[in-house]
């Protein structure tokens, strides 16, 4: 073999390890694309992120009171005590009455007693028991006798204010007739000074005129006039303390 064609394989061989050197580069380049496609693929197919959170419940189991019922009987006995309480302020009250008005509300308390009763058994249900009609019972009677001790103030207020609505103008009318009997008792009195005055002896006058008769009938009348008169002033004035103090009596009660 000549140098040429030494040459030429040699040009040729270094051509084919270019060639598969080429090669190479390229399936690694290949071989990296892909590589970098599968990287992209599996982080955007990777699946998203789920937060969970843990929340606990807890159901607590609490006991309720048992509620406690009232006795029936005990509170049957309760309505009766204040029934009974009820009907001792009302006759409390109708003792007092009677002492400041001289009577009752009620002149026949047995005929009221009737009609309560009817009226409270009338106003008691069919069907119920005895204890609950007992007790229905015992609220409807205090319920009368309330309304009746009520009643009862009532009118007596009302009796007592029209007594002090006649006492003041009894009053009224004795106080002028006071300013009266003094006006004349005043005039009385000084008719009675000019009079004694006209017949009183002077110093000058002599023994036998001193001892002279005694005045005129008209003074002795005058005098008894004034003495009656007097006497009226002080019946007057015993008349008003006595009507204060019975004032104050019935203010007072």
């Amino acid at each position: 073999m000549n140098e040429e064609e030494v040459l030429v394989e040699e040009d040729k061989e270094e051509e084919e390890e270019e060639e598969e050197e080429e090669e190479e580069e390229e399936e690694e380049e290949e071989r990296v694309e892909i590589d970098e496609v599968e990287i992209i693929n599996v982080v955007r197919s990777a699946p998203p992120v789920i937060k969970t959170s843990r929340t606990e419940v807890r159901t607590e189991v609490r006991e309720m009171p048992t509620e406690t019922k009232m006795d029936t009987r005990y509170f049957g006995e309760l309505l009766a005590e204040v029934y009974r309480k009820n009907c001792d302020i009302h006759s409390c009250i109708s003792e007092h009455v009677s002492k400041i008005r001289g009577q009752k509300h009620h002149l026949d308390p047995s005929n009221d007693y009737k009609v309560e009763k009817e009226e409270v058994e009338a106003l008691l249900p069919k069907g119920a028991s005895e204890l609950t009609r007992q007790q229905i019972r015992y609220l409807l009677q205090t319920r009368l006798t309330a309304d009746k001790s009520m009643r009862l103030l009532l009118s007596t207020f009302s009796s007592l204010r029209e007594e002090l609505i006649h006492m003041t103008e009894d009053m009224m009318r004795l106080e002028s007739e006071k300013e009266g009997l003094e006006r004349d008792l005043s005039f009385k009195s000084d008719q009675a000074r000019q009079y004694d005055s006209r017949w009183r002896p002077s110093e000058t006058t002599t023994d036998s005129y001193r001892y002279s008769d005694p005045p005129p009938l008209s003074l002795k009348e005058t005098s008894f006039t004034q003495r009656s008169l007097e006497s009226q002033l002080m019946t007057t004035k015993s008349s008003d303390s006595s009507r204060d103090f019975k004032l104050k009596e019935m203010e007072a009660g």
